[in-house]
């Protein structure tokens, strides 16, 4: 065998064996990353912001609380570097009335016991907010008329058919941080009827998740899934609306502590994400994992 041939077979097996470890690494890569099967990691899926007109928050409880501060700085900092040009309203969504076993983890204090949280943090916070931006809030907890119908009279006015919410958010960017089936069912079935980006985000004591839904009129663009692409058994779920939330947990004498820190963490979560897609007008991945604590 002459040299060349040798030197040849060498670099054709060094190659070989660099591909295969190569392709070792991306393995596992994908196997311990927070990425999974439906990903948009390489090129990233395209969401134009500058066509946003409204951002819908349904929940200002645990996470949506700690969220809102952290979305004013996301879009102070879009509007100062022209990501976004249209009027924007922020619309803050939440039935639910602070009480003092709120301020175990959620963003209010004393003084806004016995105040809508939405109102609450609408009033706080608006200051923050650019001013192509109008923050409105909604003190209902939302639903639609079918299921509203459902409960005792005495109880439909605490809630908000979300047709009637706003009849103008053709192209919507929207954050759902009420975990419960019939909210986000509600959610999706809406907002999947224009153009849209949902946002889920859920936790529980030291872990969570955050998953994206792209929608566009009434066909769910068949490449990117959704939540229910992900989630199918939650379909059939019909865990309904509660009036009360994780905060009576927390006022158990024998539940661990949760405090902010998986609320807070997860706020950080989604506002990454919100400040990627106005950065960048994309979004790199279809579901995060994370957690803050040992399960």
């Amino acid at each position: 065998m002459n040299e060349s041939l040798a030197y040849d077979n060498e670099l054709v097996e060094e190659l070989r064996k660099r591909h295969e470890d190569f392709t070792s690494v991306i393995e596992d890569y994908y196997k311990k990353s927070i990425f999974e099967k439906y990903q948009f990691i390489t090129r990233g899926k395209y969401f134009l912001t500058n066509g946003i007109n409204t951002i819908f928050i349904n929940g200002c409880g645990g996470t949506g609380g700690w969220f809102i501060p952290k979305l004013a700085k996301v879009l102070n900092d879009a509007a100062l570097k022209g990501k976004i040009k249209n009027k924007i309203t922020l619309v803050l969504c939440d039935g639910g009335i602070v009480e003092q076993k709120n301020l175990i983890r959620q963003n209010f204090i004393q003084k806004d016991i016995g105040h809508n949280k939405a109102k609450v943090l609408a009033a706080r916070y608006a200051i923050l907010f650019p001013d192509i931006v109008d923050i409105v809030y909604v003190d209902k907890y939302l639903a639609n008329n079918a299921i509203i119908q459902t409960y005792p009279e005495i109880l439909r006015s605490k809630f908000i058919d979300i047709k009637d919410i706003n009849r103008d958010c053709y192209n919507s960017l929207v954050f759902n941080f009420v975990d419960n089936a019939i909210s986000r069912r509600v959610i999706h079935s809406y907002f999947s009827q224009i153009n849209s980006l949902v946002v889920d985000v859920g936790n529980n004591l030291y872990n969570g998740q955050l998953n994206t839904s792209f929608y566009t009129g009434n066909i769910t663009l068949p490449n990117y899934g959704n939540y229910y692409n992900r989630n199918s058994d939650e379909v059939a779920d019909n865990e309904f609306i509660k009036f009360d939330n994780c905060a009576d947990m927390d006022m158990a004498i024998n539940n661990p502590e949760q405090m902010f820190s998986i609320n807070d963490f997860a706020a950080t979560v989604a506002s990454n994400f919100a400040n990627t897609l106005f950065a960048e007008e994309k979004v790199y991945y279809s579901l995060v994992k994370f957690k803050v604590g040992p399960t």
